[in-house]
């Protein structure tokens, strides 16, 4: 996000000759005195010239506040949609003791994921061991895992998304058994 003093932004004439909602005006100063920061971008062109968010530059002016964060739009035409200004918050399971396993898709064992054990299920992560089939969201859907290493770690080892284990399998898979194999075998105990 870029900043920038509100002296430096070029207020074209068909802004300044306009008489600003006093609703919005309103608005945009409780946000304000109740969030401490912009409830919508200031938008600007490459010259500095501003295209969208004056009424957000107002309550800058009226609150004496000399910089905000701004938006530089390429666009020729339009304005650029204005997005509220939230801080990015990290998921809870990424600082807080959470199960962590690490698997392989019985087609593909030559890539490692990694997965979690949603914390209102737990208990029945104890139940889990090396070599058992789990059943795991994927971008692709829900498939099935083998289970290579399981953690318990306070600190989320990655910074990307985790995906969830949906379920425990009753089938195990042992190593150097084909997976054809391993449905024969619990297709006939079943």
């Amino acid at each position: 996000m870029n900043k920038m003093k509100l002296s430096e932004i070029k207020i074209k004439e068909s802004f300044a000759r306009c008489e600003p909602n006093p609703e919005k005006l309103a608005a945009c100063l409780k946000y304000y005195d109740e969030h401490k920061q912009q409830d919508r971008y200031i938008v600007i062109n490459r010259k500095g010239e501003l295209i969208d968010g004056y009424v957000q530059y107002l309550t800058y002016l009226l609150l004496g506040i000399e910089e905000a964060e701004i938006v530089i739009s390429n666009r020729k035409k339009g304005y650029l949609n204005r997005k509220p200004t939230y801080e990015f918050r990290e998921p809870e399971y990424k600082n807080q003791m959470t199960t962590y396993i690490w698997g392989v898709h019985p087609n593909n064992k030559e890539k490692v994921f990694m997965w979690r054990v949603p914390n209102p299920w737990t208990g029945w992560e104890n139940d889990l061991l090396p070599g058992d089939m789990i059943l795991v969201n994927t971008k692709y859907g829900t498939k099935e895992a083998i289970i290579t290493k399981i953690d318990y770690l306070e600190q989320c080892p990655t910074e990307f998304r985790v995906r969830k284990v949906i379920k425990k399998l009753n089938k195990k898979y042992a190593a150097g058994e084909s997976l054809a194999t391993s449905r024969q075998q619990s297709n006939t105990i079943g």
